[in-house]
Protein backbone atom coordinates (compact mmCIF):
# COMPACT_ATOMS: atom_id res chain seq x y z
CA UNK A 1 0.00 0.00 0.00
CA UNK A 2 1.06 3.58 -0.49
CA UNK A 3 2.91 4.91 2.53
CA UNK A 4 0.72 6.84 4.92
CA UNK A 5 -2.66 5.16 4.40
CA UNK A 6 -4.51 3.92 7.45
CA UNK A 7 -7.41 1.56 6.65
CA UNK A 8 -9.68 0.41 9.47
CA UNK A 9 -8.32 -2.61 11.36
CA UNK A 10 -11.20 -4.79 10.15
CA UNK A 11 -13.50 -4.72 7.15
CA UNK A 12 -16.52 -2.59 8.12
CA UNK A 13 -19.93 -3.95 7.18
CA UNK A 14 -21.27 -0.52 6.36
CA UNK A 15 -19.63 2.12 4.15
CA UNK A 16 -22.85 4.07 3.67
CA UNK A 17 -22.12 7.53 2.30
CA UNK A 18 -18.42 6.86 1.62
CA UNK A 19 -17.41 8.17 -1.81
CA UNK A 20 -15.11 5.57 -3.37
CA UNK A 21 -13.38 6.12 -6.71
CA UNK A 22 -11.96 3.05 -8.47
CA UNK A 23 -8.99 4.62 -10.20
CA UNK A 24 -8.42 2.19 -13.06
CA UNK A 25 -10.83 -0.70 -13.56
CA UNK A 26 -8.00 -2.87 -14.86
CA UNK A 27 -7.97 -6.20 -16.65
CA UNK A 28 -7.19 -8.63 -13.81
CA UNK A 29 -10.33 -8.23 -11.71
CA UNK A 30 -8.97 -6.17 -8.83
CA UNK A 31 -10.84 -3.00 -9.72
CA UNK A 32 -14.09 -4.87 -10.35
CA UNK A 33 -13.71 -6.77 -7.09
CA UNK A 34 -13.14 -3.59 -5.12
CA UNK A 35 -16.13 -1.93 -6.80
CA UNK A 36 -18.36 -4.87 -5.89
CA UNK A 37 -17.05 -4.98 -2.32
CA UNK A 38 -17.70 -1.31 -1.57
CA UNK A 39 -21.02 -1.13 -3.44
CA UNK A 40 -22.35 -4.11 -1.46
CA UNK A 41 -21.57 -2.20 1.73
CA UNK A 42 -23.42 0.94 0.73
CA UNK A 43 -20.60 3.13 -0.59
CA UNK A 44 -21.15 5.48 -3.52
CA UNK A 45 -18.82 3.88 -6.07
CA UNK A 46 -17.52 5.61 -9.18
CA UNK A 47 -15.09 4.23 -11.74
CA UNK A 48 -12.57 6.03 -13.92
CA UNK A 49 -10.24 4.52 -16.51
CA UNK A 50 -8.22 5.92 -19.40
CA UNK A 51 -9.35 3.11 -21.64
CA UNK A 52 -12.57 3.32 -23.62
CA UNK A 53 -15.88 1.59 -23.08
CA UNK A 54 -15.09 -0.75 -25.97
CA UNK A 55 -11.72 -1.68 -24.50
CA UNK A 56 -13.26 -2.35 -21.08
CA UNK A 57 -16.37 -4.15 -22.36
CA UNK A 58 -15.71 -7.37 -20.42
CA UNK A 59 -15.06 -5.57 -17.12
CA UNK A 60 -18.11 -3.35 -17.54
CA UNK A 61 -20.31 -6.36 -18.32
CA UNK A 62 -19.05 -8.11 -15.17
CA UNK A 63 -20.40 -5.20 -13.11
CA UNK A 64 -23.79 -5.03 -14.81
CA UNK A 65 -25.55 -6.13 -11.61
CA UNK A 66 -23.56 -3.77 -9.40
CA UNK A 67 -24.72 -0.31 -8.32
CA UNK A 68 -22.11 2.00 -9.87
CA UNK A 69 -22.90 5.68 -9.33
CA UNK A 70 -20.77 7.09 -12.17
CA UNK A 71 -18.39 6.07 -14.96
CA UNK A 72 -15.61 8.16 -16.48
CA UNK A 73 -13.97 6.32 -19.37
CA UNK A 74 -11.32 7.41 -21.85
CA UNK A 75 -9.79 9.89 -19.40
CA UNK A 76 -9.22 10.85 -15.77
CA UNK A 77 -10.33 14.19 -14.33
CA UNK A 78 -9.04 15.98 -11.26
CA UNK A 79 -12.52 16.86 -10.05
CA UNK A 80 -13.39 13.15 -9.79
CA UNK A 81 -10.33 12.55 -7.63
CA UNK A 82 -10.95 15.57 -5.42
CA UNK A 83 -14.57 14.50 -4.93
CA UNK A 84 -13.65 11.10 -3.49
CA UNK A 85 -13.13 10.04 0.12
CA UNK A 86 -11.20 6.90 -0.83
CA UNK A 87 -9.22 6.28 -4.03
CA UNK A 88 -8.66 2.60 -4.90
CA UNK A 89 -5.65 2.86 -7.21
CA UNK A 90 -5.02 0.23 -9.88
CA UNK A 91 -1.54 -1.39 -9.68
CA UNK A 92 -0.67 -0.30 -13.23
CA UNK A 93 -1.02 3.41 -12.38
CA UNK A 94 2.51 4.82 -12.33
CA UNK A 95 3.70 6.20 -8.95
CA UNK A 96 4.44 9.57 -10.57
CA UNK A 97 0.85 10.01 -11.79
CA UNK A 98 -0.23 13.59 -11.12
CA UNK A 99 -3.65 12.32 -10.04
CA UNK A 100 -2.09 10.58 -7.02
CA UNK A 101 -0.51 13.89 -6.04
CA UNK A 102 -3.92 15.54 -6.43
CA UNK A 103 -5.46 12.91 -4.14
CA UNK A 104 -2.88 13.48 -1.42
CA UNK A 105 -3.26 17.24 -1.63
CA UNK A 106 -7.02 16.87 -1.29
CA UNK A 107 -6.74 14.58 1.73
CA UNK A 108 -8.19 11.58 -0.14
CA UNK A 109 -7.29 8.21 1.40
CA UNK A 110 -5.37 6.24 -1.25
CA UNK A 111 -5.64 2.45 -0.95
CA UNK A 112 -5.12 -0.66 -3.08
CA UNK A 113 -7.33 -3.70 -3.48
CA UNK A 114 -4.66 -6.17 -2.40
CA UNK A 115 -3.57 -3.93 0.47
CA UNK A 116 -7.10 -3.86 1.85
CA UNK A 117 -7.35 -7.62 1.46
CA UNK A 118 -4.18 -8.19 3.48
CA UNK A 119 -5.30 -5.70 6.13
CA UNK A 120 -8.71 -7.31 6.55
CA UNK A 121 -8.19 -11.00 5.78
CA UNK A 122 -8.54 -13.21 8.90
CA UNK A 123 -6.53 -16.13 7.54
CA UNK A 124 -3.41 -16.97 9.54
CA UNK A 125 -1.99 -18.87 6.55
CA UNK A 126 -1.42 -16.49 3.65
CA UNK A 127 1.20 -17.22 0.99
CA UNK A 128 2.36 -14.93 -1.80
CA UNK A 129 4.42 -15.42 -4.93
CA UNK A 130 6.34 -12.82 -6.91
CA UNK A 131 9.17 -12.89 -9.45
CA UNK A 132 9.90 -11.82 -13.00
CA UNK A 133 8.71 -15.10 -14.53
CA UNK A 134 6.71 -18.12 -13.43
CA UNK A 135 4.53 -16.34 -10.86
CA UNK A 136 1.15 -17.56 -12.07
CA UNK A 137 2.20 -21.17 -12.60
CA UNK A 138 3.85 -21.32 -9.17
CA UNK A 139 0.83 -19.68 -7.53
CA UNK A 140 -1.61 -22.16 -9.09
CA UNK A 141 0.65 -25.10 -8.25
CA UNK A 142 0.88 -24.06 -4.60
CA UNK A 143 -2.90 -23.61 -4.55
CA UNK A 144 -3.41 -27.12 -5.96
CA UNK A 145 -0.94 -28.65 -3.47
CA UNK A 146 -2.78 -27.06 -0.54
CA UNK A 147 -6.18 -28.05 -1.88
CA UNK A 148 -4.97 -31.65 -2.34
CA UNK A 149 -4.00 -31.53 1.36
CA UNK A 150 -7.65 -30.94 2.25
CA UNK A 151 -7.51 -27.24 3.04
CA UNK A 152 -10.06 -24.64 1.97
CA UNK A 153 -7.92 -22.51 -0.36
CA UNK A 154 -8.51 -19.07 -1.90
CA UNK A 155 -6.39 -17.76 -4.80
CA UNK A 156 -6.16 -14.21 -6.12
CA UNK A 157 -3.99 -11.21 -6.85
CA UNK A 158 -2.23 -10.67 -10.15
CA UNK A 159 -3.30 -14.10 -11.39
CA UNK A 160 -6.76 -12.62 -11.88
CA UNK A 161 -9.85 -12.18 -9.77
CA UNK A 162 -10.28 -10.33 -6.50
CA UNK A 163 -10.64 -11.94 -3.09
CA UNK A 164 -11.84 -8.72 -1.48
CA UNK A 165 -15.57 -9.51 -1.97
CA UNK A 166 -14.90 -12.88 -0.25
CA UNK A 167 -12.99 -11.48 2.72
CA UNK A 168 -15.80 -12.15 5.22
CA UNK A 169 -15.93 -15.81 4.12
CA UNK A 170 -12.20 -16.46 4.58
CA UNK A 171 -11.77 -18.20 7.95
CA UNK A 172 -8.62 -18.09 10.11
CA UNK A 173 -7.63 -21.68 9.15
CA UNK A 174 -8.29 -21.23 5.43
CA UNK A 175 -5.26 -20.97 3.15
CA UNK A 176 -4.81 -17.99 0.83
CA UNK A 177 -2.35 -17.86 -2.09
CA UNK A 178 -1.69 -14.56 -3.87
CA UNK A 179 0.32 -13.67 -6.94
CA UNK A 180 1.87 -10.23 -6.45
CA UNK A 181 3.36 -8.13 -9.24
CA UNK A 182 6.07 -5.52 -8.85
CA UNK A 183 3.37 -2.90 -9.48
CA UNK A 184 1.41 -4.16 -6.47
CA UNK A 185 4.50 -4.49 -4.29
CA UNK A 186 5.64 -0.97 -5.18
CA UNK A 187 2.76 0.33 -3.08
CA UNK A 188 3.35 -1.82 -0.01
CA UNK A 189 4.17 0.23 3.05
CA UNK A 190 6.76 -1.17 5.48
CA UNK A 191 4.15 -1.25 8.25
CA UNK A 192 1.46 -3.00 6.16
CA UNK A 193 0.44 -6.58 7.00
CA UNK A 194 2.34 -9.07 4.86
CA UNK A 195 1.76 -12.74 4.00
CA UNK A 196 3.01 -15.43 6.36
CA UNK A 197 5.00 -17.27 3.68
CA UNK A 198 6.43 -15.68 0.53
CA UNK A 199 8.30 -16.87 -2.54
CA UNK A 200 10.35 -15.21 -5.26
CA UNK A 201 10.48 -17.38 -8.38
CA UNK A 202 13.46 -15.60 -9.96
CA UNK A 203 14.61 -12.13 -10.97
CA UNK A 204 15.42 -10.61 -14.35
CA UNK A 205 15.06 -7.02 -15.61
CA UNK A 206 11.46 -6.25 -16.56
CA UNK A 207 9.01 -3.35 -16.59
CA UNK A 208 11.89 -0.88 -16.66
CA UNK A 209 9.66 1.50 -18.61
CA UNK A 210 7.37 1.66 -15.54
CA UNK A 211 9.84 1.46 -12.64
CA UNK A 212 12.49 3.64 -14.26
CA UNK A 213 15.52 1.36 -13.83
CA UNK A 214 16.52 -2.15 -12.76
CA UNK A 215 17.36 -1.14 -9.19
CA UNK A 216 13.89 0.32 -8.63
CA UNK A 217 12.30 -2.83 -10.04
CA UNK A 218 14.46 -5.01 -7.77
CA UNK A 219 13.61 -2.94 -4.69
CA UNK A 220 9.89 -3.31 -5.45
CA UNK A 221 10.23 -7.10 -5.54
CA UNK A 222 12.21 -7.08 -2.30
CA UNK A 223 9.37 -5.47 -0.37
CA UNK A 224 7.85 -8.93 -0.06
CA UNK A 225 10.78 -10.06 2.11
CA UNK A 226 9.96 -7.85 5.08
CA UNK A 227 8.89 -9.79 8.18
CA UNK A 228 5.14 -10.13 8.55
CA UNK A 229 3.52 -7.55 10.79
CA UNK A 230 2.68 -9.95 13.62
CA UNK A 231 4.33 -10.51 16.99
CA UNK A 232 4.50 -14.32 16.85
CA UNK A 233 6.66 -15.06 13.80
CA UNK A 234 8.80 -13.53 11.09
CA UNK A 235 7.48 -16.00 8.51
CA UNK A 236 9.11 -17.97 5.69
CA UNK A 237 10.80 -16.90 2.45
CA UNK A 238 11.24 -19.44 -0.37
CA UNK A 239 14.10 -18.15 -2.54
CA UNK A 240 15.90 -19.30 -5.74
CA UNK A 241 19.29 -20.61 -4.64
CA UNK A 242 20.90 -19.96 -8.02
CA UNK A 243 19.89 -16.30 -8.28
CA UNK A 244 22.69 -13.77 -8.19
CA UNK A 245 20.57 -11.81 -5.70
CA UNK A 246 20.19 -14.79 -3.32
CA UNK A 247 22.81 -13.68 -0.78
CA UNK A 248 21.44 -10.13 -0.83
CA UNK A 249 17.90 -11.39 -0.20
CA UNK A 250 19.01 -13.58 2.69
CA UNK A 251 20.67 -10.58 4.31
CA UNK A 252 17.58 -8.41 3.83
CA UNK A 253 15.02 -10.66 5.46
CA UNK A 254 14.37 -11.84 9.00
CA UNK A 255 12.21 -14.67 7.64
CA UNK A 256 13.31 -18.28 7.76
CA UNK A 257 14.82 -18.90 4.31
CA UNK A 258 14.05 -22.05 2.31
CA UNK A 259 16.18 -22.20 -0.87
CA UNK A 260 14.97 -24.03 -3.97
CA UNK A 261 16.44 -25.02 -7.35
CA UNK A 262 15.41 -26.80 -10.54
CA UNK A 263 18.62 -28.73 -11.16
CA UNK A 264 19.78 -29.80 -7.70
CA UNK A 265 18.71 -29.67 -4.06
CA UNK A 266 20.33 -26.83 -2.10
CA UNK A 267 21.25 -27.61 1.50
CA UNK A 268 18.17 -27.40 3.71
CA UNK A 269 15.97 -26.57 0.76
CA UNK A 270 13.70 -27.97 -1.96
CA UNK A 271 15.06 -29.39 -5.20
CA UNK A 272 16.15 -32.58 -6.93
CA UNK A 273 18.31 -35.52 -5.90
CA UNK A 274 19.59 -38.45 -7.95
CA UNK A 275 17.18 -41.35 -7.68
CA UNK A 276 20.06 -43.76 -7.18
CA UNK A 277 20.51 -42.21 -3.74
CA UNK A 278 17.03 -43.49 -2.90
CA UNK A 279 17.98 -47.03 -3.91
CA UNK A 280 16.29 -46.97 -7.32
CA UNK A 281 17.67 -46.99 -10.82
CA UNK A 282 20.31 -44.34 -11.42
CA UNK A 283 19.99 -41.40 -13.76
CA UNK A 284 16.58 -40.15 -12.64
CA UNK A 285 15.82 -37.34 -10.22
CA UNK A 286 13.44 -37.01 -7.30
CA UNK A 287 11.79 -33.86 -6.02
CA UNK A 288 12.95 -33.72 -2.40
CA UNK A 289 12.26 -31.34 0.47
CA UNK A 290 12.91 -30.95 4.19
CA UNK A 291 9.95 -32.25 6.17
CA UNK A 292 10.57 -31.93 9.89
CA UNK A 293 14.08 -33.17 10.64
CA UNK A 294 14.47 -35.30 7.51
CA UNK A 295 14.70 -34.85 3.75
CA UNK A 296 11.68 -36.47 2.09
CA UNK A 297 11.69 -37.62 -1.53
CA UNK A 298 8.30 -36.62 -2.93
CA UNK A 299 8.09 -37.95 -6.51
CA UNK A 300 10.32 -38.68 -9.51
CA UNK A 301 11.03 -35.64 -11.64
CA UNK A 302 10.01 -37.68 -14.69
CA UNK A 303 6.43 -37.62 -13.39
CA UNK A 304 6.20 -33.84 -13.08
CA UNK A 305 3.61 -32.24 -15.31
CA UNK A 306 5.87 -29.27 -16.08
CA UNK A 307 8.78 -29.60 -18.52
CA UNK A 308 12.38 -28.44 -18.42
CA UNK A 309 14.50 -27.00 -15.64
CA UNK A 310 12.21 -23.97 -15.29
CA UNK A 311 9.25 -26.32 -14.78
CA UNK A 312 11.17 -28.25 -12.14
CA UNK A 313 12.12 -24.98 -10.42
CA UNK A 314 8.49 -23.80 -10.39
CA UNK A 315 7.40 -27.11 -8.86
CA UNK A 316 10.13 -26.91 -6.20
CA UNK A 317 9.23 -23.31 -5.36
CA UNK A 318 5.52 -24.14 -5.09
CA UNK A 319 6.34 -27.15 -2.92
CA UNK A 320 8.40 -25.00 -0.56
CA UNK A 321 5.57 -22.51 -0.19
CA UNK A 322 2.93 -25.23 0.22
CA UNK A 323 5.01 -26.99 2.89
CA UNK A 324 5.37 -23.70 4.79
CA UNK A 325 1.57 -23.43 4.78
CA UNK A 326 1.03 -26.99 6.00
CA UNK A 327 0.75 -29.11 2.86
CA UNK A 328 1.57 -32.83 3.00
CA UNK A 329 4.21 -34.43 0.72
CA UNK A 330 1.72 -36.92 -0.71
CA UNK A 331 -0.59 -34.06 -1.69
CA UNK A 332 2.31 -32.13 -3.22
CA UNK A 333 3.16 -35.19 -5.31
CA UNK A 334 -0.41 -35.60 -6.55
CA UNK A 335 -0.77 -31.94 -7.51
CA UNK A 336 2.64 -31.81 -9.26
CA UNK A 337 1.76 -34.92 -11.24
CA UNK A 338 -1.73 -33.80 -12.27
CA UNK A 339 -1.10 -30.12 -12.93
CA UNK A 340 -2.37 -28.69 -16.22
CA UNK A 341 -0.75 -25.68 -17.86
CA UNK A 342 -2.49 -22.36 -17.36
CA UNK A 343 -3.81 -20.60 -20.48
CA UNK A 344 -1.03 -18.98 -22.55
CA UNK A 345 1.74 -20.58 -20.42
CA UNK A 346 3.37 -23.46 -22.32
CA UNK A 347 -0.19 -24.50 -23.08
CA UNK A 348 -0.62 -27.34 -25.62
CA UNK A 349 -3.30 -26.16 -28.05
CA UNK A 350 -3.17 -28.48 -31.07
CA UNK A 351 -1.32 -31.27 -32.83
CA UNK A 352 -1.40 -31.75 -36.61
CA UNK A 353 0.80 -33.73 -39.01
CA UNK A 354 3.09 -34.69 -36.17
CA UNK A 355 3.62 -31.08 -35.07
CA UNK A 356 2.67 -29.86 -31.60
CA UNK A 357 1.53 -26.24 -31.22
CA UNK A 358 2.20 -24.62 -27.84
CA UNK A 359 0.80 -21.27 -26.73
CA UNK A 360 3.33 -19.52 -24.50
CA UNK A 361 2.20 -15.96 -25.15
CA UNK A 362 2.50 -15.08 -21.46
CA UNK A 363 6.27 -15.44 -21.88
CA UNK A 364 6.64 -11.68 -22.07
CA UNK A 365 10.32 -11.50 -21.10
CA UNK A 366 13.43 -12.83 -22.87
CA UNK A 367 14.13 -15.09 -19.88
CA UNK A 368 10.68 -16.70 -20.00
CA UNK A 369 11.03 -17.39 -23.71
CA UNK A 370 14.48 -18.89 -23.15
CA UNK A 371 12.96 -21.24 -20.56
CA UNK A 372 10.36 -22.43 -23.07
CA UNK A 373 13.06 -23.05 -25.66
CA UNK A 374 14.97 -25.19 -23.15
CA UNK A 375 11.83 -27.15 -22.27
CA UNK A 376 10.94 -28.03 -25.88
CA UNK A 377 14.35 -28.16 -27.60
CA UNK A 378 15.69 -29.23 -30.01
CA UNK A 379 12.82 -29.39 -32.50
CA UNK A 380 11.41 -25.90 -31.95
CA UNK A 381 10.12 -23.27 -34.36
CA UNK A 382 9.71 -20.02 -32.44
CA UNK A 383 7.12 -17.37 -33.31
CA UNK A 384 7.87 -14.27 -31.24
CA UNK A 385 7.22 -10.54 -31.08
CA UNK A 386 6.22 -7.72 -28.75
CA UNK A 387 7.58 -4.85 -26.72
CA UNK A 388 11.02 -5.01 -25.09
CA UNK A 389 9.86 -3.06 -21.98
CA UNK A 390 13.46 -1.87 -21.75
CA UNK A 391 15.01 -5.37 -21.54
CA UNK A 392 17.94 -6.74 -23.55
CA UNK A 393 17.48 -9.52 -26.12
CA UNK A 394 21.15 -10.59 -26.07
CA UNK A 395 20.66 -13.80 -24.08
CA UNK A 396 17.49 -14.69 -25.98
CA UNK A 397 19.29 -14.36 -29.29
CA UNK A 398 21.94 -16.81 -28.11
CA UNK A 399 19.27 -19.24 -26.87
CA UNK A 400 17.40 -19.08 -30.17
CA UNK A 401 20.59 -19.84 -32.07
CA UNK A 402 21.36 -22.72 -29.73
CA UNK A 403 17.97 -24.38 -29.35
CA UNK A 404 15.57 -23.43 -32.17
CA UNK A 405 15.33 -24.88 -35.68
CA UNK A 406 13.89 -21.60 -36.94
CA UNK A 407 12.50 -18.32 -35.61
CA UNK A 408 9.86 -15.97 -36.98
CA UNK A 409 10.05 -12.49 -35.45
CA UNK A 410 7.17 -10.02 -35.81
CA UNK A 411 5.71 -6.91 -34.22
Amino acid sequence: MIAGIDPPASAPRDFAGLRVLIFGLGAFGGGAGAARFFAARGARVSITDQRTERELAAGIAALADCDIAAWRLGEHREEDVRGADWLVVNPAVAPQSRFLAVAREAGVRVVTEVGLLLAWCRSRHIGAVTGSNGKSTTTKLAHDMLRASGFAVHMGGNIGGSLLPEVDRIEPEHRVVLELSSFQLERFDAAAPLPHAVAITQFAPNHLDWHGDEDAYLRAKERILAPRAAPDAAGTAVLPAGAREYSRWRSLTARAVVPFAGGSRPAGGVGYEAESAAGSRSGDLWLAAPVGETITRILPAAELALRGEAGRAATACAAGLALALGSAPVAIAAAAREFRALPHRQEPVARARGISFVNDSKATTPEATACALEAFAPNVILLAGGSSKGASFARLGAEIARRARAAVAYG
